[in-house]
């Protein structure tokens, strides 16, 4: 599969960077050993095709965040929805809780690898065509001869 290198205007239009600089901010209020920000969006459509005829059509964008931290050597996840700062801090706050109760049961310290740092990334995933840029025909076709297409925009910070 190749990749196709543009992002969407309005996933850009997002306030990825407000976002993402909020979250590491916060970790860094519990200091955090590591923490890193990803927002997600997922663009699906299902076409229903029988005998070849459209039978059913939907589109759906899902759009979130979640943020990892590392705080006194454990893991703390939390994931959320709401695209506002407040969201954002809640859920940075509930990773650095997840962490600090991970904390006793850890045997091992998290040790991360030493990595350059990737901030402000787009990346979109490899495809072979991006059936939601093509006509409602096309599309149609196109989920005949290649059933379970999708195309993910992601931000890491």
């Amino acid at each position: 599969m190749s990749s196709n290198s543009e992002i969407d205007p309005a996933f850009q239009e997002l306030p990825l960077t407000k976002l993402a600089q909020t979250a590491l901010e916060r970790a860094r209020d519990f200091h955090a050993e590591h923490a890193d920000f990803r927002l997600e969006r997922l663009r699906t459509q299902r076409l229903n095709l029988k005998d070849a005829g459209l039978v059913d059509a939907s589109t759906r964008d899902d759009l979130g965040f979640c943020v990892r931290v590392i705080v006194d050597g454990a893991w703390g996840f939390a994931a959320g929805v709401g695209l506002t700062t407040e969201s954002v801090v809640r859920v940075t706050e509930q990773a650095i809780a997840i962490a600090l109760a991970a904390k006793p049961v850890v045997s091992e310290r998290i040790e991360l690898a030493d990595e350059p740092i990737h901030a402000d990334k787009t990346w979109v995933s490899s495809y072979e065509a991006d059936p939601l840029g093509k006509r409602h025909g096309e599309r149609v076709d196109l989920v005949a001869r290649h059933p379970g297409l999708v195309r993910v925009d992601r931000l890491v910070s």
